[in-house]
């Protein structure tokens, strides 16, 4: 598969819009916008989110050339 030369050119494919219990992407931002942006994520991890601890981290090591840098979201919260 080719690398995309511009956000524009990024197609997601089926199976990576969707988790094993078939939930999808949560967000795009779209084609059109020049600061396109993703999140991946469940609805029920959104749910963990509220009333809990929210640490977050950005590297610029692993981003794909199209993005600055990659985040992640983790949390801390008693079940």
């Amino acid at each position: 598969m080719k690398e995309p030369e511009s956000l524009e050119d990024i197609v997601l494919p089926s199976e990576l819009l969707k988790t094993f219990k078939d939930e999808t992407l949560i967000y795009d931002s779209g084609v059109y916008d020049k600061d396109r942006c993703f999140v991946f994520g469940t609805e029920a991890g959104l749910k963990l989110l509220e009333g809990c601890d929210i640490l977050a981290d950005g590297t610029f090591d692993i981003s794909p050339k199209l993005f600055v840098q990659v985040n992640s979201l983790r949390f801390d919260k008693l079940l």
